[in-house]
């Protein structure tokens, strides 16, 4: 892993080039840097962009939300308020739990945002090479080893 950080860290000007000017779909990348898609390639890389923490930035942010996400989910009606108001009901039971009130957030977002939740969150084996989400516009993938 020390290696392929190095090797990530010293190509990353010629590939950061290449992926602004020639725009490849993500297949492509994914075939000539496979590395990229692993979790700590992600977050080195997100780092050689903007020089920030991403694990830390987006739990701040959702820290930082989560309330007013809760007030918003609250208020909703209807066949999407009582979705959210099971996912609510899960974070009653250990409100000071952070991974809680973090996972009900998460879970919440794309029920409020009209997504079939079956959707938004996909789950896969690394070894799934057939494996394709082309027709996924945003969306949580976990994969699986």
């Amino acid at each position: 892993m020390s290696l392929i950080g190095k090797k990530m860290d010293s190509t990353f000007a010629l590939r950061w080039k290449e992926i602004i000017h020639s725009e490849p779909p993500v297949c492509e990348i994914l075939k000539k840097w496979p590395v990229l898609f692993m979790e700590s390639q992600i977050l080195a890389e997100f780092n050689r962009i903007s020089g920030k923490n991403l694990r830390s930035q987006f739990y701040a942010a959702l820290d930082t939300h989560s309330t007013r996400l809760f007030e918003i989910f609250r208020k909703k009606g209807g066949n999407q308020g009582r979705i959210l108001d099971e996912i609510l009901q899960q974070v009653n039971s250990k409100p000071s739990d952070v991974t809680f009130v973090r996972t009900a957030v998460l879970q919440g977002l794309p029920v409020l945002l009209g997504d079939d939740p079956e959707e938004f969150f996909r789950t896969c084996f690394d070894v799934d090479v057939d494996a394709d989400f082309s027709e996924v516009d945003v969306g949580l993938l976990t994969i699986l080893t």
